[in-house]
């Protein structure tokens, strides 16, 4: 099969096509089997092509059956019979038909592609037998933003209770200085993305979680995070995209892509010896989706760290190991669940379900670190979508959580 790259010119192959897009084949992974085998699973699906044909065979029933699923790979599969024929045309065909049935799945930086040559067939018979077309892998699990009916029993209780959330602009250095700091720690030069809309302030009422009012970062929108928990799959877009960030992907090891961040920083100067951050996270990611590491970091460096004379960074967003990264991963109902609070209404206080949408929380966590007084110090809070950017997840820092010794007398 040459390598080529595909502009996809469909306004003028299929009428019900009207964009264009370059997708460059040259890039995707190849391999060679001998025969590829259909297997039945509720996340594969087959959209087969007959030997030597462009055409898609899909019944509107089985696309409907996929509709509004995660993609996570495409497969396209051919046989190379015969040995000498030119497949340039033929493939590019093909491509433009999965572009109009499927136009989103091209250039995203989650979908893994890669191009299957079966080889084990010696004559024409033989290759048409055997499947040609495109395989497609979906991410297991609820759709985004599918929602479960709440047992009228339980909607009776949620009418009793008071609990709810507030969200707020952060519009200068006063406004987190009011919200979140004691007098002894001054703050400047707070930076985060113009406009965003997943870096606020909130307030809640008669809360489930101890964490009154306070910072609040998400990879999705506010909007998406207000309960009652009825769906297991809410995924906002905060228009960020893919957002690499040096800090976070050191903790998932520079392994994978990170979508949607939401990071705030400015510099804070402490009439203190310590500092003591108290933070919570929590995720639609659960509890499905504990390889899809969403992660955040409490980061903060400079001179005098723990008694370090050097310029030093600390993630301070740990398990009491001071290593591992606090995430889906890492806390959950299978690890570390001694830290972690399942968000259902059969499992957990009601207050916490009525006010929030997100599936599973850690319990309210604290962090120190020791500081020179009035030495000045870069904070960053940063949260990111993992792999891909559906199904949000979110850091809440307490905002009397934020203190020195000092400010505790």
């Amino acid at each position: 099969m040459k390598y080529f790259t595909i502009l996809f010119l469909s306004m003028f192959l299929f009428q019900t096509a009207s964009s264009q897009i370059r997708f460059d084949v040259s890039k995707v992974k190849t391999t060679e089997v001998p025969k590829i085998t259909k297997e039945s699973s509720p996340d594969v699906q087959y959209l087969q092509m007959h030997f030597g044909d462009h055409e898609l065979h899909e019944s509107a029933s089985e696309k409907k059956k996929f509709e509004n699923r995660i993609v996570k790979k495409v497969q396209y599969v051919y046989t190379d019979y015969p040995k000498d024929f030119d497949y340039t045309e033929l493939n590019f065909q093909r491509f433009a038909a999965l572009y109009v049935l499927m136009p989103d799945v091209f250039n995203k930086a989650w979908v893994e592609w890669e191009i299957v040559k079966q080889t084990a067939c010696a004559n024409a018979s033989e290759a048409s037998a055997m499947f040609h077309g495109f395989i497609i892998t979906y991410k297991s699990g609820p759709a985004p933003n599918s929602t479960v009916a709440i047992p009228k029993d339980v909607l009776k209780k949620l009418e009793k209770i008071n609990s709810s959330v507030e969200f707020f602009d952060i519009k200068s250095a006063d406004d987190l200085s009011k919200f979140l700091l004691p007098k002894e720690m001054k703050i400047k030069d707070v930076k985060y993305p113009e406009k965003s809309a997943s870096v606020k302030l909130f307030k809640q009422k008669d809360p489930g979680l101890s964490i009154v009012n306070g910072l609040f970062l998400c990879t999705g929108t506010p909007q998406g995070a207000i309960g009652p928990n009825n769906s297991p799959s809410v995924s906002s877009v905060n228009k960020q995209g893919v957002t690499p960030d040096k800090n976070l992907s050191s903790l998932v090891g520079n392994s994978g892509s990170l979508f949607d961040a939401a990071v705030i920083e400015f510099e804070i100067q402490i009439d203190a010896d310590s500092l003591v951050f108290q933070y919570a996270f929590a995720s639609e990611e659960y509890p499905e989706f504990l390889q899809y590491n969403d992660v955040f970091g409490l980061f903060i460096s400079g001179i005098g760290l723990n008694d370090k004379n050097k310029d030093t960074t600390y993630n301070l967003a740990t398990l009491p190991d001071k290593k591992t990264p606090v995430s889906v991963s890492a806390i959950n109902h299978l690890a570390n669940k001694e830290y972690y609070i399942s968000n259902g209404y059969v499992d957990t206080d009601l207050k916490l379900f009525k006010a929030w949408q997100y599936d599973g929380f850690t319990k309210v966590l604290t962090a120190k670190i020791k500081v020179k007084p009035n030495q000045k110090y870069h904070i960053k809070f940063a949260i990111a979508d993992y792999a891909d950017p559906y199904y949000d997840s979110a850091i809440f820092i307490d905002a009397f959580g934020i203190h020195s010794p000092r400010a505790l007398h």
